[in-house]
């Protein structure tokens, strides 16, 4: 019996428009997936999952195919998210009509290193939501993941005042976070360390990794999770061989093994705070 997966995230592109602090970058080739290897990939994913996120690194929205692979995935069955920085939402709004989008997650704290310019895209970007919620019924989540940030605190007061909602408390909050209006909510965050290979390790923690969600990256190798954004962990490659081979992997099984006891056996697994959230 094939294992199954919550979501799969699918990294359409490793390219990106903004250039944040927050985000760790990559130094993997930067390259856009073709859409010839998308539509082989999402061939066997709908073996995994009925859900896919097209997030890892990058934007996914500055792809020119992207309507054509939302598309194909939407007539293969599955449901659709797409993290993004929320720029070109403005110019995609007429896209999303009729797609089985479940969730639209909007990266605001990528906004924090061009402040100056941080209140005027916010109102395209949140009028640009307001018109896709308009057309379908998908779920926004904003997402800030550095409260201690002054700019978080002017963003999330921005958003309180747009959606009428000055009552709430901003607390720090995951998963499903603080509900602004019917299918808008606001998650917000600890900034965290994406994990880097050093000297600095922590053997005990869980990870949902090869459990609720498995990452493919651009080029199609699969890793455990999305926090491996230069694919350290490779499984395997799901263009050249299959997903199977990569989910049932020697290092899969000792990586799923090892946090069934609460231990993480690879080297960027115990870097990793995240394992400690669970």
């Amino acid at each position: 019996m094939k294992k199954r997966f919550h979501h799969i995230y699918i990294e359409i592109t490793n390219r990106c428009n903004l250039a944040c602090s927050f985000c760790p970058k990559t130094r993997r080739k930067v390259e856009d997936m073709s859409y010839e290897n998308f539509c082989k990939i999402i061939d066997q994913v709908v073996e995994y999952t009925s859900m896919i996120y097209l997030h890892v690194m990058g934007e996914p929205l500055l792809h020119q195919d992207v309507e054509k692979m939302i598309r194909y995935a939407n007539d293969k069955g599955l449901m659709v998210g797409i993290t993004t920085n929320g720029v070109l939402l403005e110019k995609h709004v007429a896209m999303f009509h009729d797609m089985n989008i479940k969730r639209i997650n909007l990266s605001l704290h990528s906004y924090y290193d061009v402040n100056n310019q941080l209140h005027n895209q916010l109102v395209k970007t949140v009028k640009a939501c307001d018109q896709i919620l308009e057309q379908l019924e998908t779920t926004i989540f904003y997402r800030l993941w550095d409260m201690d940030h002054p700019m978080a605190i002017e963003t999330a007061n921005f958003l309180k005042e747009h959606y009428g909602c000055e009552d709430i408390s901003l607390l720090y909050t995951s998963l499903n976070g603080i509900s602004l209006k019917h299918r808008v909510r606001l998650q917000l965050e600890h900034k965290f360390t994406w994990p880097i290979d050093g000297e600095n390790e922590d053997v005990t923690g869980f990870c949902q990794g090869l459990r609720s969600h498995i990452a493919i990256l651009v080029n199609g190798d699969v890793v455990p999770c999305c926090l491996d954004n230069e694919g350290k962990m490779k499984l395997g490659n799901c263009i050249e061989n299959s997903l199977q081979e990569c989910v049932e992997s020697k290092l899969s099984n000792m990586i799923y093994d090892g946090f069934s006891g609460r231990k993480a056996v690879t080297s960027l697994c115990k870097q990793c705070e995240y394992k400690n959230r669970f």
